[in-house]
């Protein structure tokens, strides 16, 4: 509790200012129709808005003073108008259509995530709401972004591992709001994390602002979240193959001037009892001895359940002379999984009982403050989390991939030979981030952000045949600090834009070792940097590029196991690595109807003491298995023409070599060689046509076809000799994949309905170490809207 309290005093208050007053209103066409997403900026603060679809917007907490309010819209003439601020204002604006204006605007992302990726570092983004009648899975979506894969084997409630330009694994982090989400939600990432509350998703591909990094090496995923302002109600279901079902309700009720609260809840349910290819373990009635078969079966998983419920609180405030912003939500996870088989290549026999269940509470604390007449702007997140896992491998049956028993006496425990558990886990998380954004002059910035993380697990490990008795293993513990530093800064007319950063790490490990089962203790602190580049040749085409030298301090999970099927390894080291990219960029708009945007990025990571599953022990345990040389590049096409048609491929290749393999198990061969289970080449193209009131029936419609295909990739280390053709069992095969689906929104946006279909092919397809991956499957969602009531 002490704990707990240290953390949230850290959220300043009382703080007198002035008056401040809002200013809002609506955008409008010249038709009379609201404008989406206009952004309002005002001069002398940096404050601005994105009007909400139905074109309202509302920039608060404005001094009293003049200013000049700008309003623009990409096609529209901009609009500019003097204003005077001595209490809450209301101005509507209407734009002028203005193709012309296009040819000045450099467009690659979507709505707000525009300004993410018009920055010197290399960002994807995207708005979830242009993707979420196509996906009940955000690592999908993410998935579609150019550079990055996702591996994960295909049923609901898998966890995934994130590829991006060459790191993946641990290496990439994944962040809600700026927090690392192995503390804020752990057990969870962006495969299991519900889309409830999602605004955008921001994929950076090498540099990492230090605002919302932590000890990643290059990469990171930032998921922002809702702003919750309006009065809202939505609601979503979602049906498909596998028995699969998904549904979630929201309800946001605020005043309309300063307080909010906004109530969440769902579950997400599957069978996940798709047929795939396996190989089956028969037992010969003459001699009771088992016999292989030749050919692999199809058949359908018996033993892969997945079921979570959730639900969130929030109550919050806004536009109060002490606070800017502040919430504080209350969330809860419930989870329980059924486990079908290891992360290993699939074997003649199936797990057949073993569960896990996980259990999370979490509280979370928000305030931002804007101070020194609006140059300096202070953010600051704060969250409790605890977390109960329970996994059972008691067993001594045997089974085949027909759910057959096929032996009643054979060892107990299906995970680990010779090793049964029945093992409960307690993980409890405290972090905090602090950051301070002072504008030092119109066009520079000094960001200062410090990320304070603290995490300790308990095990508890039972006796299988009698339970009320068990032993606790010592106290796993990690604290880490990171500190960062960053100058950012724009010449030339904004032409010119680079930021500069250091970082210091510290972390402190207290745990158990595994291998001589010892108590351990480590201390150890370093420093990073990076900086960034870009500059515009001309107003449609600029190149960048960045350097990162980082760190990776490894989770606790890493160390100490998750008390499910990951095996501890205390005497892990944090990873280094060096990080250089190089790009550019082109986007023109030439017309109404047609816009072209090319991005191409190259890529050179250099990591030592590299952290990776090691898929020889029967249990996965994270390792450090030697040092990886990865090289590539990454390209994506954007063409927007006959005005509702719209084209999206990318191309990714990666060159990641083992230069030093410190596992046991290695040979000379592995030196090298292809890093085992990574994608090497990989791509992916969408067509789509969508129009608004289709026949003037007040119904929008969106089609879109997506193809995917991977290249063949190793699964095990692999000498010069081997191929697919010579050793299959090494490779994984190309794969081939088509989805298509189609979108219905009537009654004024307020419904939306959709229809897809993934794998249309029924393509045989594979993920992490061969796992086969669903066939042709079908969902259905209908989701329903209002807001502004």
């Amino acid at each position: 509790m002490k704990k707990i309290l240290f953390f949230l005093l850290l959220i300043p208050t009382a703080i007198i200012a002035q008056n401040r007053y809002n200013i809002s209103g609506t955008i409008k066409t010249e038709n009379g129709e609201p404008l989406a997403y206009a952004t309002i900026n005002l001069d002398r603060n940096n404050k601005y808005a994105v009007a909400n679809e139905n074109g309202i917007y509302q920039i608060k907490n404005v001094r009293s003073g003049d200013y000049t309010i700008t309003v623009s819209s990409i096609g529209f003439a901009t609009k500019t108008q003097a204003i005077s601020v001595n209490g809450d204002l209301t101005l509507d604006f209407t734009l002028i259509e203005d193709v012309q204006a296009l040819d000045d605007v450099i467009v690659e992302g979507k709505k707000s995530s525009t300004k993410q990726e018009e920055r010197a570092i290399t960002i994807g983004s995207f708005e979830l709401a242009d993707v979420v009648s196509q996906t009940n899975i955000l690592a999908d979506a993410v998935d579609k972004i150019a550079g990055v894969r996702i591996r994960r084997s295909g049923s609901l409630g898998d966890g995934a591992d994130v590829s991006i330009n060459g790191l993946n694994g641990t290496a990439v982090r994944t962040f809600v709001d700026g927090v690392p989400i192995e503390f804020l939600f752990p057990g969870t990432d962006i495969a299991t994390l519900p889309l409830t509350g999602i605004r955008r998703v921001d994929v950076f591909k090498g540099v990492l602002p230090v605002d919302i990094s932590s000890d990643a090496l290059g990469g990171g995923i930032n998921i922002i979240t809702e702003e919750n302002t309006v009065n809202r109600l939505r609601a979503s279901y979602s049906a498909g193959s596998f028995n699969t079902h998904l549904g979630d309700v929201s309800v946001t009720l605020t005043d309309g001037k300063e307080s909010f609260v906004k109530v969440t809840a769902g579950a997400n349910y599957s069978d996940n009892d798709y047929t795939f290819k396996a190989p089956i373990r028969v037992v010969n009635p003459d001699n009771g001895q088992p016999v292989d078969l030749e050919e692999p079966l199809n058949i359908r998983r018996f033993h892969d359940l997945y079921r979570l419920q959730y639900s969130t609180a929030i109550l919050g405030t806004y536009n109060k002379k002490w606070t800017d912003h502040a919430e504080i939500a209350f969330n809860y996870f419930d989870t329980f999984r059924e486990f079908q088989n290891n992360v290993n290549p699939i074997s003649n026999v199936a797990v057949g009982e073993a569960i896990g269940e996980r259990e999370n509470v979490a509280i979370v604390a928000k305030y931002d403050k804007t101070l020194i007449k609006d140059k300096l702007k202070l953010k600051t997140i704060s969250n409790y989390s605890d977390l109960f896992t329970k996994f059972v491998d008691t067993t001594s049956n045997t089974y085949n991939w027909l759910g057959d028993i096929i032996d009643t006496n054979g060892r107990r425990g299906e995970f680990e030979d010779g090793s049964p558990a029945l093992t409960e886990t307690t993980t409890k998380s405290l972090v905090n981030r602090l950051t301070l954004n002072l504008q030092v002059s119109e066009n520079s910035n000094l960001i200062f952000s410090n990320l304070l993380a603290h995490q300790d697990q308990e095990l508890k490990d039972f006796d299988i045949d009698d339970p009320t008795q068990f032993g606790v293993a010592p106290e796993q513990k990690i604290t880490k600090n990171i500190s960062g530093l960053q100058y950012d800064n724009t010449l030339f007319n904004e032409n010119l834009e680079f930021s500069a950063a250091l970082k210091y790490y510290t972390y402190k490990l207290v745990g158990f070792s595994n291998l001589n089962r010892v108590a351990i203790e480590s201390t150890e602190g370093f420093l990073g940097w990076n900086g960034s580049i870009q500059y515009k040749l001309t107003d449609v085409f600029s190149i960048r590029g960045s350097y990162e030298r980082g760190f990776l301090i490894p989770e606790i999970v890493q160390f100490a196991g998750d008390g499910l099927n990951v095996a501890p390894n205390g005497e892990l080291q944090p990873e280094e690595s060096d990080n250089f990219n190089l790009g550019f960029r082109y986007n023109k708009r030439y017309n109404e109807n047609y816009r072209l945007g090319l991005t191409a990025n190259g890529f050179l990571r250099k990591q030592r003491n590299f952290i990776f599953i090691d898929a020889n022990a029967a249990r996965q345990q994270n390792a450090n298995i030697g040092d990886i040389d990865s090289q590539g590049f990454e390209t994506e096409l954007q063409f927007n023409f006959l005005k509702n048609f719209n084209w999206n491929t990318n191309v990714s290749f990666v060159d990641k070599t083992i230069e030093r393999f410190a596992v046991d198990t290695a040979t000379d061969d592995a030196v090298g060689s292809q890093l085992p289970n990574t994608p090497r080449f990989f791509y992916n193209t969408e067509l789509s046509w969508q129009t608004e009131d289709i026949f003037n029936s007040g119904v929008d419609v969106r089609l879109y076809g997506l193809y995917t295909h991977v290249d063949v990739f190793n699964i095990r280390p692999v000498s010069d000799g081997e191929t697919l053709e010579t050793t299959p069992d090494a490779f994984v095969p190309e794969q081939d994949r088509f989805d298509a689906g189609v979108s219905l929104s009537f009654l004024d946006k307020k419904i939306t309905a959709a229809f897809n279909v993934v794998n249309i092919t029924d393509e045989d397809l594979f993920d992490n170490f061969s796992i086969p991956r669903p066939g042709r499957n079908f969902n259905f969602k209908l989701i329903y809207e209002i807001s502004n009531f």
